[in-house]
């Protein structure tokens, strides 16, 4: 907020890229500890998290044993045990599915009541907290007190993600006398102006690793085994897959919700993604969309009967 009313999306989005601001955002963090918790975790999930060492940290998926993702997550190797970061709602399913793994593992499982900020480097710096190398999750003092702190891109933008202890309030507080708070439009409008597919909203269950975008950063092709490997392997080496991430631009206000059919010449080619207002690219989406739709320049329909264009991402100043 400011004295005038609501921050608009523009000043919010000028405040990311060249101010002090921060988000609040939801997860699940569960705690493995255990003899083995390690190596149990490496063999269910794209990652290598057998190799971090301590105070590394990664993103990868897990997935099932034919190959498709049941999550995304980030894990942070803590020393004597492993904290993982599942999308909000997640954590208890995700539990559910590795435990039924687990057979003869050390292995326990903890939920974690924290709460995450995501602080852009102005508003780390008016913290004053230390930098930290890309990869790494160590914990810092800050005038609010003690937090885990893991430098990640997104959108350009670097940023500190701080897990504090869910009653600390006082972290709120002095983020929001010395940073500008980002809302949700604001981070949604991030994501999608960058690219960055998310579980649960861009892609689900019926996707590949390799469908996401993510491929790169989140899938170990020399680790061993894990579940799923065979076939993840399998589509790397031998041919891919049949749909990419892209984006969609000319959408007609008011933006649609994530799920909607993209039909081209009446035939399925893909669902639409997050779709937001950019400030500079226009009503904008991305979509996971078949190979035959995914040429830029491509116009698929929705499933509310209006059209979009297909580009490649992320989205640049020439797409506005």
């Amino acid at each position: 907020m400011t004295d005038d009313g609501p921050m608009s999306l523009h000043d919010a989005l000028t405040a990311a890229r060249h101010g002090a601001a921060f988000f609040e955002t939801g997860l699940d963090l569960v705690e493995l500890t255990g003899a083995d918790h390690r190596r149990f975790l490496n063999g269910l999930v794209t990652c290598d998290v057998a190799r971090l060492g301590e105070g590394g940290a990664t993103y990868g998926f897990c997935t099932q044993v034919k190959g498709r993702i049941l999550s995304d997550l980030w894990a942070m190797d803590r020393g004597a045990s492993l904290w993982v970061e599942w999308p909000q709602g997640r954590g208890e399913p995700m539990v559910e599915h590795l435990t039924k793994y687990r057979i003869a593992d050390r292995v326990d499982f903890t939920t974690r009541d924290v709460r995450c900020f995501y602080l852009n480097a102005r508003a780390a710096v008016a913290l004053g907290l230390p930098a930290l190398p890309a990869g790494r999750a160590e914990v810092v003092q800050g005038p609010p007190g003690e937090a885990l702190a893991v430098p990640r891109t997104l959108a350009g933008i670097d940023w500190f993600v701080v897990y504090v202890d869910q009653q600390a309030a006082n972290w709120a507080e002095a983020l929001a006398a010395s940073a500008t708070p980002l809302d949700s439009l604001a981070w949604n409008c991030l994501h999608v102006e960058s690219g960055w597919l998310r579980y649960g909203i861009d892609f689900a269950d019926d996707c590949f690793p390799q469908e996401t975008g993510h491929e790169e950063r989140a899938v170990s092709y020399d680790k061993g085994c894990y579940l799923g490997q065979e076939v993840i392997a399998r589509i790397h080496y031998r041919g891919g897959v049949q749909r990419s991430p892209r984006g969609l631009r000319g959408l007609e206000l008011p933006t649609p919700s994530p799920g909607g059919e993209l039909l081209l010449d009446g035939r399925a080619v893909g669902r639409l993604g997050a779709s937001t207002e950019s400030p500079l690219h226009g009503p904008i989406a991305l979509a996971i969309v078949h190979h035959r739709a995914g040429e830029p320049g491509t116009v698929v329909q929705l499933d509310n009967g209006s059209s979009a264009e297909v580009v490649a991402l992320p989205f640049t100043a020439s797409d506005g």
